[in-house]
């Protein structure tokens, strides 16, 4: 896993914890908003669900952001061309499998969760409320939010982000300046660095960018659609110092 993604997945978990430890509370400590309790938990398994999601995006450094942009721009290739190029490309459908195997499996547990949050409602929750100890309401509560905690991490650790490490990134507009590339959910500076192998297809029309990850077996895969397949080869090439 990237580093990048390793100090994210922390985050996430510790998002998800102040959101257990919140709503446990309200529901605990301000009895008159009991009778929102499924807004909660819909509320709940929404935000789990969109921290997942960001769970596959990069952190970038602004500060690496503005020296590329600050630099000389070299080629831009429009969101328009990016897309032509993808729909005639006939092999990409089944490359990108594993991110709508990633999507269905995101949905898939959204109803796992909120299955359990039936179950758990409907058999512990009715003892654990109605309990005059108030530390025994709270831990009830706090179960609750914390078991799909850990289902969602689980979820995320051997599914999610396995599949997502088989995905082709591809950036749907993009733009190249002396110091690197800056597109759509992609930064990348010069020199590239743990360069495994920079892909030219000229039939298929895209420059693939592959770097080795340290804790991953298979390279991240960076994919470059462009009608000037042999220019953008070049510049990569030439100012990313690839052999």
């Amino acid at each position: 896993m990237p580093p990048a993604i390793m100090t994210k997945s922390w985050f996430v978990i510790l998002q998800s914890q102040i959101f257990a430890l919140v709503f446990s509370s309200i529901m605990t400590f301000a009895s008159q908003y009991r009778h929102l309790f499924w807004v909660f938990i819909f509320a709940y398994v929404i935000i789990m669900s969109l921290m997942t999601t960001e769970l596959g995006k990069r952190i970038f450094s602004k500060k690496e952001y503005n020296e590329i942009v600050g630099s000389r721009k070299l080629i831009e290739v429009k969101r328009t061309e990016v897309y032509e190029l993808m729909m005639k490309d006939t092999k990409l459908s089944q490359e990108l499998r594993p991110q709508f195997r990633a999507s269905m499996y995101s949905f898939l547990i959204m109803f796992i969760i909120l299955g359990y949050f039936w179950i758990y409602s409907s058999t512990v929750l009715p003892y654990t409320s109605a309990s005059k100890d108030v530390m025994i309401r709270f831990l009830g509560y706090l179960i609750m939010y914390e078991i799909p905690i850990g289902i969602n991490t689980l979820f995320q650790r051997f599914v999610f982000l396995k599949a997502m490490s088989q995905v082709v990134q591809i950036p749907y507009s993009y733009t190249v300046y002396e110091k690197g590339i800056t597109g759509s959910g992609v930064l990348l500076k010069f020199p590239l660095e743990n360069i495994e192998e920079l892909k030219t297809d000229l039939f298929r029309k895209f420059v693939e960018v592959r770097i080795r990850q340290k804790s991953r077996r298979a390279p991240s895969r960076i994919r470059f659609y462009t009608k000037n397949v042999e220019r953008l080869s070049e510049l990569i090439r030439k100012f990313g110092k690839v052999k």
